[in-house]
């Protein structure tokens, strides 16, 4: 992408996810079997609210439709740092143990809904700003730095919305240690090349699309 014309580039961010998708779905028979299954698991679920043993996009859905439910009761400030599974159990009812397991260490694969019941909205803001934070604070590092700074922290945005990535031991743990590896290699090049260079990046900062 960074490659290519800046006017280019928006595009090149929506066309080559989709042309990825397209060619594993027209060219993988396991593509295939699992997006049928994730409309099968979708639809039924949509019908009867109800969530199979190995039914992994139903569990999903069912999740996301209890973590609404539990910010709806406690929106601003969420009902604590790790209460997402005792909420969600509560919610559920008698099938809670069932779908969520043993214990209280389940989430909601989406890190933006695991925030917003522990968190409210309060910690939801606080997610966006530390996501906002680093795409700022990328700017002012070099060129090859900024770019995959930027990246990295785009993909950890996105991820979020399919998995809980920061709470992950291993997603999360990437995330964070590759980020904080690019801030130390930018703040190190800065430092290496003197005053002036690091002026030269900062007035030639970049616009990214959203």
């Amino acid at each position: 992408m960074w490659a290519l014309p800046r006017r280019l580039r928006a595009a090149t961010l929506v066309a080559t996810p989709l042309m990825v998708a397209a060619g594993l779905l027209v060219g993988s028979d396991q593509v295939q079997e699992r997006v049928t299954k994730i409309f099968a698991e979708t639809t039924t679920y949509a019908k009867t609210h109800h969530v199979g043993e190995r039914d992994s996009s139903a569990w999903r859905l069912n999740a996301w439709y209890r973590s609404a439910q539990a910010i709806q009761e406690e929106p601003l400030l969420g009902h604590g740092v790790g209460a997402w599974t005792p909420v969600v159990k509560r919610l559920q009812g008698n099938d809670a143990k069932r779908i969520f397991g043993e214990g209280n260490l389940s989430n909601p694969h989406q890190e933006y809904l695991l925030w917003g019941v522990e968190l409210g909205i309060a910690g939801l803001l606080l997610l966006f700003g530390l996501v906002i934070g680093v795409g700022k604070d990328a700017l002012g590092l070099p060129t090859n730095t900024r770019r995959a700074t930027v990246s990295v922290a785009v993909a950890m945005a996105v991820a979020c919305f399919f998995n809980s990535a920061l709470f992950d031991d291993l997603l999360g743990d990437y995330f964070c240690v590759t980020l904080g590896l690019l801030f130390a290699l930018g703040l190190h090049t800065k430092a290496k090349a003197g005053p002036s260079t690091a002026t030269a990046a900062l007035q030639t900062k970049e616009t990214y699309p959203a």
